[in-house]
């Protein structure tokens, strides 16, 4: 291109040959010119723009080096921009990966304690009221002469009326059923300061009128997309032979449908996180087909196939396919394989995790039945079933907490145990004629229930049922069934199925970064030889990446978290330094944080950490599978 000369600076004859050198380029290249002045008018924008130094330093770039021209530019406006943002806020050039790890351990620390300072911090108040109200002499005497009769000569309703102040101040927490707090509450406006409704989903309007007329404030807690109230109970005691008694439930509307379609003034707060499953795979069915709007958070597994915790316990989905069950529709309407083989996983299941609930190994257990009259096949094969193991029969009188239970669809919303074990029942007839009648499910809001059903287990789940869910056409039923012939794919293919007809977002090969400081970091640690995936996990929140066991290819040896969008995103301290972490723990992992101030500090000792890390767990994984070998040998011998 033409170039450009300081005549202030040159000799005569210097400026001559510059010229005759000009007319030359200009004769083998006219367009030379047009280019020139092109030049001339980039360099002037730029030199208007600030870049005038910019442009001096590029005298000396070597020729190799112009193609990374845009890149020289971008890293020193980021220096420029960082520097600035040291001199806003100095306490990021004080900045210390080690020093805000102590810091965050502090918090954790510090934060347990005011809670459980608040909770002697409440009691007190409470005491002292008690104490100033059993001053006054006649409220406390009246509650003791009626605590002394056998027979109260007042009604119930009647003495918290003439007690209420006393009443009030020793139980000032209340647990009764809408319908209780009518039966035996004075009717007083604002009786209570806050009215809770709980599984608020299955409470009728009118049933909750006289609790809401008792409360100050209102506080409406469950899900719409839950088992709603229904006429189940009155259909069942109105014809018990019936057999469409439960194909024909009438779904009536709750408290929740009441607010939300009309649309009253009251403030919506969903519950983003899902921390009850210790498996991933056991809610994230529901969070993609019931809840995809919501964005759930729910948290991954350290495993992604034959999951178990650390005293090596099921975690997880399971499926298990009654190839003879028969299905006997219009008689008894149940399926005794499939409630044999129910019968059998739960002998099998105290056998191996124990009665004892003080004993370590110990899992609670809860059976759905979709139908009641499967409920009370299962019910009665057990009790047949424990006859020749008399040992197991406290099982069946057990009503403490977390106890066992059989139920079916409408009665188990609330309850939540370590095992679920769910018979679908529904299945080919004795003519092997198979069809999309499932019971409850066929009904308008059937998905729901099954939506209360596959999200009751906190550990693992079994499916049991007589048919391949293929073999039904999807187009040509409801919701309800729809979502059930896809969950029985889902227990038995994994998550694949909910990624079918969209992009693979679980897929092992496809790389995701929230920025590109994570996807630096992912570079680096690749070009030393492991194997990173990113964005572990299947709801809203996910880890940026974790580091694949070399053993194992379906385990990680720990996760990496950057402190990029999913860290400074998180709403609270105590959710994004204390909860998160202390549930990935209690998944199992192990986790590290590069912060992007150390790594721009030195990014290389970041990387050496990552490496030391990974070699040590490599090492302990080598040596759990000497010390497993030797105890194999020894067996052997």
């Amino acid at each position: 291109m033409l170039g450009e000369i300081d005549l202030g600076e040159k000799s005569l004859e210097d400026i001559l040959k510059w010229i005759n050198k000009l007319e030359e380029d200009l004769l083998s290249d006219p367009s030379l010119l047009s280019k020139y002045l092109e030049f001339k008018e980039i360099k002037e924008e730029a030199e208007s723009s600030g870049l005038g130094e910019f442009l001096l330093d590029l005298r000396h770039v070597k020729e190799k080096s112009f193609h990374e021209l845009v890149y020289i530019y971008e890293k020193r406006v980021f220096e420029l921009l960082l520097a600035n943002a040291e001199k806003k806020y100095p306490s990021l050039t004080r900045f210390s990966g080690a020093k805000h790890d102590k810091l965050q351990s502090d918090f954790k620390a510090l934060d347990k304690q005011v809670l459980k300072l608040n909770q002697l911090r409440i009691l007190e108040v409470v005491k002292k009221q008690i104490k100033e109200k059993l001053m006054f002499e006649d409220e406390p005497r009246l509650l003791k002469k009626l605590g002394q009769q056998k027979r109260p000569k007042v009604p119930i309703r009647q003495a918290i009326k003439e007690t209420k102040d006393l009443f009030f101040n020793l139980k000032p927490c209340w647990m009764m059923s809408p319908l209780t707090i009518s039966q035996y509450c004075p009717p007083d406006a604002s009786l209570f300061d806050v009215v809770i409704f709980d599984e608020a989903s299955q409470v009728r309007p009118a049933d909750s009128i006289g609790a809401i007329f008792r409360g100050e404030q209102i506080i409406i807690v469950g899900d719409p997309r839950q088992l709603p109230p229904t006429n189940f109970f009155q259909t069942i005691a109105q014809d018990e032979k019936n057999d469409q008694d439960e194909d024909s439930i009438e779904i009536e509307e709750s408290i929740i449908d009441e607010v939300l379609s009309k649309a009253y003034n009251i403030e919506q707060i969903p519950l983003k996180w899902h921390y009850r499953s210790k498996s991933e795979d056991l809610f994230a069915f529901a969070s993609h087909n019931i809840y995809p709007d919501l964005n759930l958070i729910t948290f991954p597994n350290p495993k992604e196939k034959d999951n178990y915790d650390e005293l090596s316990r099921p975690l997880g989905i399971k499926r298990i396919l009654i190839e003879d069950g028969i299905y006997d529709r219009g008689k008894t309407r149940t399926n005794q394989k499939e409630a044999d083989t129910v019968a059998e996983l739960i002998v099998e299941h105290y056998k191996k995790y124990s009665t004892d609930k003080s004993n370590p190994s110990y899992l609670s257990l809860g059976v759905i039945a979709f139908s009641s009259a499967q409920e009370d096949a299962i019910l009665n094969t057990l009790i047949k079933k424990l006859k020749d193991v008399p040992e197991l029969e406290s099982i069946l009188e057990d009503k403490d907490e977390e106890s066992f239970f059989v139920k079916n669809l409408e009665t188990v919303q609330g309850d939540e145990r370590d095992h679920i074990i769910i018979s679908v029942g529904y299945g080919p007839d004795y003519s092997g004629k198979l069809t999309s009648n499932f019971g409850p499910l066929n009904s308008e809001g059937g998905y729901r229930r099954l939506n209360v059903a596959i999200t009751r287990a906190k550990r693992h789940l079994i499916i049991v049922n007589s048919f391949n869910p293929r073999s039904i056409n999807l187009n040509t039923i409801q919701k309800g069934p729809q979502l059930l012939l896809k969950y029985l794919r889902y227990a038995e293919e994994g998550k694949k199925v909910l990624f079918e007809n969209t992009a693979i977002e679980g897929s092992k090969e496809k790389k995701r970064f929230n920025s590109p400081f994570e996807e630096e970091v992912y570079k680096r640690l690749t070009e030393k030889g492991l194997e990173i995936r990113t964005h572990i996990g299947c709801s809203g929140y996910k880890l940026d990446m974790a580091v694949v066991n070399p053993k194992n290819p379906d385990s990680y040896l720990f996760a990496i978290e950057c402190d990029g969008r999913t860290y400074y995103n998180t709403f609270s301290a105590r959710d994004r330094e204390r909860l998160r972490h202390e549930i990935l723990e209690d998944r199992g992992w192990k986790t590290v944080r590069i912060w992007s101030k150390d790594w721009m500090k030195n990014s290389q000792r970041e990387i050496n950490k990552i490496i030391d890390l990974y070699n040590s767990f490599v090492q302990k994984e080598e040596e759990a599978e000497l010390a497993a070998d030797w105890e194999m040998n020894l067996d052997d011998l």
